[in-house]
């Protein structure tokens, strides 16, 4: 972006954006950057919206596809009110452009946004997501690396697209049978310099003990800890932009919804919605001891991630050695460390249910108001990272 004759480079996620559509697991977001405000919201608001479809996108359908028009809400409005249900939540539908008129929609589309200031010099940003594991293959082969990208990218018309403006995640994932594995913050440097190859001596020290990089403990385990950096000019020779070491112990927990499994906080523990909070910890706990199953037990992998261009996607993790990989990572029994993080929840619960017989003067102890928010604190350590979100307000 250009401000008063110069190059403003600021990250993408700040730019204003909308989802304009979808082909298979490809997300295509219009990014508009004429409405970017430094220290602003990237949020796009509903007048801008309502422009959007109004005056651009129906009006694109009925130049280039009049016989789909009747399929499409008359207003921006008319779409809100249709797809909006009694309590104000959006269920929103989808609608279809064939592959044959694709073209000609887009060329219209963009006319029709150029003689518009807010939607001048928009782009498109073509995000994939969903395909991890999809196309898994060993990494030390290049044959199997050129397939795997081949199919990965089928989507794509090479002659359209320039390599070296596309990103794309690689990951080599580790596992052994019948246990959870997990990063040592020990070996954290050195992980990095597997990650960057190319970077110069002590570069990968510097990243490490910079702002840039943060660490994400694993169940309040000081020495088991993953890690995201932004390299930014220390990762230029490599062609990356992004790390992330990680333990998939994580998918034991996961929600898309809000379930025993959210964060929680320390007003969970108020009369009113304590029986909530020891439900779900019970229902914690209960998931937990499954996992430590002798018969059912769930192993864990480790994973570490770059993001680099797609011209580099080739070249990137493609030989972790067995010295590495022993000082790096540390393999833990399935039940042993299942029926860790059992019994730790199990403890919280004993602590919480002592909290909710207590007294309404002791709950005003200035110690039962710390204890009260380090269990909490502590239960959300047991199910998320130390780090992978903001502060905990306590």
């Amino acid at each position: 972006m250009a401000s008063q004759g110069q190059d403003l480079h600021i990250s993408l996620h700040l730019i204003p954006h909308v989802a304009l559509g979808k082909v298979g697991r490809a997300c295509v977001r219009l990014f508009l950057p004429k409405l970017y405000r430094q220290g602003g919201s990237n949020k796009v608001h509903q007048d801008t919206l309502r422009r959007l479809y109004n005056e651009c996108v129906r009006e694109a359908v009925r130049t280039t596809t009049p016989e789909t028009l009747a399929r499409w809400p008359a207003t921006y409005d008319a779409a809100y009110k249709l797809y909006q249900d009694q309590l104000g939540k959006l269920h929103m539908g989808s609608l279809d452009i064939s592959v044959a008129d694709m073209d000609k929609f887009n060329v219209r589309l963009r006319d029709l946004m150029d003689v518009i200031p807010e939607f001048q010099q928009s782009f498109y940003v073509h995000e994939v997501r969903g395909t991890k594991g999809s196309y898994a293959h060993e990494g030390t082969e290049i044959l199997e690396r050129n397939l795997s990208l081949d199919e990965l990218c089928q989507f794509l018309d090479p002659a359209m697209i320039e390599p070296s403006e596309w990103w794309i995640d690689v990951g080599c994932e580790v596992s052994y049978d019948n246990h959870v594995l997990q990063w040592l913050q020990a070996a954290h440097t050195e992980m990095v310099e597997v990650c960057l190859p190319k970077s110069a001596p002590g570069a990968a020290q510097r990243l490490v003990n910079g702002k840039n990089f943060i660490l994400d403990r694993t169940s309040l385990l000081g020495d088991f800890a993953g890690f995201r950096a932004y390299p930014e000019r220390l990762g230029d020779n490599d062609s990356v932009i992004y790390l992330h070491a990680y333990t998939t112990d994580k998918s034991a927990t996961y929600q898309l919804h809000t379930g025993a499994f959210r964060r929680h906080r320390p007003s969970d523990l108020l009369p009113d919605k304590m029986k909530g909070l020891l439900k779900d910890v019970q229902q914690i706990s209960s998931v937990f001891g499954d996992c430590a199953d002798a018969e059912l037990g769930v192993p864990r992998c480790v994973r570490l991630e770059v993001r680099a261009k797609l011209s580099t996607s080739r070249e990137h993790l493609t030989q972790l050695s067995e010295t590495f990989l022993e000082q790096a990572v540390v393999a833990i029994p399935v039940e042993q460390w299942w029926t860790y993080r059992f019994y730790r929840v199990a403890a919280l619960n004993y602590v919480f249910q002592e909290l909710e017989l207590a007294s309404s003067e002791s709950r005003l102890w200035k110690q039962s108001l710390g204890i009260r928010a380090i269990a909490v604190w502590m239960l959300n350590g047991m199910i998320f990272h130390q780090g992978e979100d903001n502060a905990e307000i306590i």
